[in-house]
């Protein structure tokens, strides 16, 4: 939520600097202008700058987010400053507001923001000035792939790309002197240093071995987390994607069932889980169990009558698999994760469904069971394609996605060589 939180600890402003709190935070003394730089914006209250015609006497600049995204972390403290000096400076015209597309799954669902960060600018009035600034914003920055991902008047949320369309925009909006000197700072505390944060950081609990590169491009950090320390990162990733990733979003904007299509996809998933995470993980019959209530969906589709998966039954059928998760993680993962981001969590629970794979085609010598595993785990080619699938209709970050998609489908790290075995 708006206002962010801005922290003093000098360690912490030097290695994150935009969440140091700005100048104009420092000497600002109204509470009101504080609070309401940005507003956080819900389904009633979207509808109601429509209805009420306010977008017709105001620019306003929605910030489309869900608060576990690093890209949209990074965005907050940034353009919070923004607002907060356009206010400052008496520009009364332009107004801020953030969605969170975490909890309001119908506003996003009807307006068709289909990923975050995203930016996307609302005018109704008459000035046309202001809707020339938004059609050369869009001319600039959406190339032909841009234009048939999002909505028009949706932007990739990049705090750079609103330079150019601050630039267009008529001075009593947007008074230069105040927006020149914030988009030409650097985004960081070092002079040209990327904004963008290491997806896959670890916790440097050797700060000395932080530059030794092993194979997988992580530190050499690495060696002081145990396979406790990973597992304990995959179950909190899989809890998170299970109760904030898995929304339905369709083509028409309906936010309150899932798609055939979505359905198989989650069928896929579910059934990986159930089929390889670890024994330890002890939550395979509850997803069993979801993964059947899965397919008796898909086989009632098929019937003349059909049949839909609600949300709230898709609720209702997940519950089960977060009380087992819930009480596992507390009775035998009560650990320091290794991770600082959800990206690197995400990787973790990958790395942990293809390693039992990997396990149980090892000798049982070597894994030190002498038993049969319970359930076969799923071959490579069925993994791979569960995951692209699952990553490709429900990794709602905007840039997270397509990176994963392209380098997946590039055959990056390895993946071309796995495609081949597996196949």
């Amino acid at each position: 939520r708006y206002p962010p939180r801005f922290y003093g600890h000098q360690g912490i402003c030097r290695q994150y600097s935009q969440f140091c709190p700005p100048q104009e935070l420092q000497f600002e003394t109204d509470a009101g202008r504080i609070e309401s730089a940005v507003i956080n914006i819900d389904k009633t209250l979207f509808h109601a700058l429509q209805s009420c015609g306010v977008l017709k006497e105001e620019i306003w600049i929605f910030k489309v987010f869900v608060h576990w995204c690093p890209h949209c972390q990074q965005l907050m403290p940034r353009l919070y400053r923004l607002a907060l000096a356009l206010r400052q400076a008496g520009a009364l015209k332009i107004r801020f507001g953030a969605v969170n597309c975490a909890t309001e799954h119908e506003l996003c669902g009807e307006q068709k923001w289909p990923g975050h960060p995203l930016l996307v600018p609302k005018y109704e009035g008459p000035d046309r000035r202001i809707h020339d600034a938004i059609e050369h914003w869009v001319d600039a920055v959406k190339d032909a792939q841009l234009r048939q991902m999002l909505p028009r008047d949706a932007f990739p949320g990049e705090y750079p790309l609103l330079k150019i369309f601050f630039e267009q925009l008529p001075e009593e909006y947007a008074p230069k002197q105040v927006t020149i000197t914030l988009f030409d700072e650097p985004e960081s505390g070092e002079e040209g240093s990327s904004a963008c944060p290491n997806m896959t950081a670890m916790h440097q609990l050797v700060p000395r071995l932080a530059d030794d590169a092993v194979g997988n491009g992580w530190s050499d950090m690495e060696v002081n987390f145990t396979v406790r320390h990973r597992w304990a990162d995959a179950l909190l990733m899989l809890q998170h994607t299970m109760q904030e990733w898995i929304v339905p979003m369709l083509e028409d904007g309906s936010s309150q069932a899932f798609s055939y299509k979505q359905v198989k996809i989650l069928d896929s998933w579910i059934a990986v889980l159930a089929s390889n995470l670890p024994p330890a993980f002890q939550i395979a019959e509850p997803l069993r169990e979801l993964h059947r209530g899965l397919r008796s969906k898909l086989r009632a589709a098929q019937m003349p009558e059909g049949a839909h998966l609600c949300m709230d039954e898709w609720k209702t059928m997940l519950q089960p698999v977060l009380r087992e998760i819930a009480t596992v993680g507390q009775r035998e993962f009560a650990v320091p994760t290794a991770c600082v981001s959800d990206t690197c969590r995400l990787w973790s629970l990958l790395h942990t469904l293809a390693g039992e794979t990997l396990r149980q085609e090892l000798p049982s010598d070597d894994v030190g069971r002498g038993e049969a595993p319970e359930v076969q785990a799923a071959l490579p080619a069925v993994l791979l394609s569960a995951v692209r699938d699952f990553l490709s209709e429900f990794f709602k970050c905007l840039y997270c996605r397509n990176h994963f998609l392209e380098q997946f489908d590039a055959g990056s790290y390895g993946l071309e060589r796995a495609r081949n075995n597996s196949a």
